[in-house]
């Protein structure tokens, strides 16, 4: 006699927020900052295009002007190892830039790279000269941002990137020069929205849908040598979930926890085999004769995050009647039907 069950489930949204930006001898004008929405189940990199970024030199206390810089950025959020940042275009002021195409990104851990007034740039870093114009030069970069597939990232995701610069000056009279170095906090910005995704699947295999509990024969056994051993009519396997955010669980049964025959009646006792179920500490049972519905189990988890295998949690069946009394045919059977789907909820406890 056999017991099968089935598992279905969904996919969510959510949201985030943005960048700003600080002055020390230039400061960004306008641009900074983007959005993109980022599939962490995808097997393709995401790029988000941060365009018409215009930066502009300010003269110092006493009058000094810039006339290069170079810097690189550093990601202020763990988590995005492998992520590239690069200057794709520059125009404005009279200047040029070095350096384009590098990954001048750094990571929120990660040793930065050296910066000096050397032309090429270091490796890591961008370099804009101004020239030797009087004028307050603006120049505008246009970035290329790439998030590699996979990362386990939350659900609501706000990214802010600092610029580190050491800048080259000279005085007004032009008779002097001077080197310096420092800090624009939250220079660029992406607004990123990260799909609250979900993959679902039995006893880790990405393809299992189903999966079939099988009791054996149990025509010729009683009841009571069912209830004395069960560990010998228990069966067992494991749901793995994935996720971006939090998601929700239930466990139903077609029968109320019971096992019928094609064309039989699960609420007759000569009809039906009860089992219980049991899954995240919580286990339903079924009643021979009673046609009183039992509440499904239900559960909010937190994230199980991306990275395989997630979160596992144990599903278990337990046959508690024997067969001898009962009408019979080929196959008993029941249907579980486990939903699991994502939630934008603060209400959540770990899973397992």
């Amino acid at each position: 006699m056999k017991l099968r069950a089935f598992l279905g489930g969904v996919v969510l949204l959510a949201a985030s927020a943005a960048g700003a930006a600080g002055r020390c001898d230039i400061e960004s004008s306008t641009g900074g900052t983007s959005s993109a929405t980022y599939d962490p189940f995808s097997a393709s990199p995401t790029i988000a295009n941060i365009n018409g970024v215009q930066m502009i030199r300010l003269r110092g206390t006493g009058g000094e002007l810039a006339t290069q810089i170079t810097y690189y950025l550093k990601a202020r959020a763990t988590g995005f190892d492998g992520s590239t940042l690069q200057v794709v275009s520059g125009s404005g002021g009279g200047g040029n830039g070095e350096g384009y195409n590098n990954n001048i990104l750094v990571a929120a851990n990660g040793a930065p790279p050296p910066l000096n007034n050397n032309s090429p740039p270091p490796a890591g870093t961008f370099k804009w000269n101004f020239g030797n114009s009087n004028g307050s030069a603006g120049f505008t970069l246009n970035y290329r941002l790439t998030l590699p597939a996979g990362l386990d990232t939350a659900s609501s995701t706000q990214l802010v990137f600092d610029l580190y610069y050491r800048c080259k000056a000279r005085s007004l009279d032009g008779t002097q020069t001077f080197d310096d170095t420092g800090m624009i906090p939250g220079a660029l910005g992406l607004n990123l929205t990260v799909r609250n995704a979900l993959q679902a699947y039995f006893n880790g295999q990405a393809s299992a849908n189903t999966l079939s509990f099988d009791f054996g024969e149990v025509g010729a056994t009683g009841t009571a040598t069912v209830a004395g051993t069960p560990a010998s009519y228990t069966r067992s396997g494991f749901i793995n979930v994935r996720s971006s955010g939090a998601y929700s669980v239930s466990l139903a049964s077609d029968n109320n926890f019971r096992l019928t025959y094609p064309g039989g009646n699960p609420a007759t006792p000569a009809q039906s085999l009860t089992y219980s179920a049991t899954l995240l500490g919580q286990t339903r049972s079924g009643s021979s004769g009673s046609g009183a519905a039992v509440s499904p189990i239900t559960r909010q988890c937190l994230r199980a995050g991306v990275p395989a295998p997630g979160n596992q949690l144990p599903l278990s069946v337990t046959l508690t009647e024997g067969g001898t009394t009962k009408t019979p045919a080929p196959v008993y059977a029941d249907r579980l039907v486990i939903t699991i789907a994502p939630i934008v909820s603060t209400a959540v406890t770990s899973c397992p």
